[in-house]
């Protein structure tokens, strides 16, 4: 499945609460998402269980991809936005990024292509759009993400296939 949803349309209130330039380096992908929770803290914004879940693995995934994939090995930047309505949006600029994001559907022994499908099960909404000298791809989370629910054992399981 290809997927190429520009977003031309910006939030009017948003509020850019970190930029964060991580070196290309296997322990980046893990810094990034603790660096990401600390400046929500820090910004007064509560998370729960499943909210921080979602955003930690939404960051860990661009930032791989980024660093994966990105045109300028040594670049990548990750910006943080608080929007309106109790949004997140994580954004990852990753140099020329001559390749395109792809959501694919991994067969059963592929070792990975499972990550954008994962962030586009878990963000309201995921986009990428090119710029002359960038790529950036962009995730838009709920901070309010009731995923503990989903999580809960109480909760009726679904009907097994027949």
């Amino acid at each position: 499945m290809r997927w190429s949803i520009p977003m031309s349309e910006r939030a009017f209130d948003r509020d850019q609460i970190a930029h964060f330039t991580p070196e290309y380096h296997p322990k980046a992908p893990g810094d990034m998402r603790r660096q990401t929770i600390a400046a929500l803290s820090e910004h007064g914004v509560g998370l729960d269980a499943g909210a921080e879940l979602a955003i930690e693995l939404t960051v860990t995934e661009l930032v791989t991809n980024g660093m994966r994939y990105g045109g300028i090995v040594g670049r990548l930047d990750v910006f943080l936005y608080l929007e309106t309505g109790g949004f997140l949006t994580v954004e990852v600029w990753d140099g020329e990024g001559a390749v395109e994001p792809v959501i694919k559907q991994a067969a059963d022994d592929d070792d990975s292509g499972r990550g954008l499908a994962l962030v586009a099960g878990l963000a309201e909404r995921l986009w990428w759009e090119r710029a002359s000298f960038a790529k950036k791809v962009c995730a838009r989370i709920s901070l309010r993400t009731p995923a503990e629910s989903a999580l809960d054992p109480r909760r009726d399981p679904q009907p097994a296939a027949v």
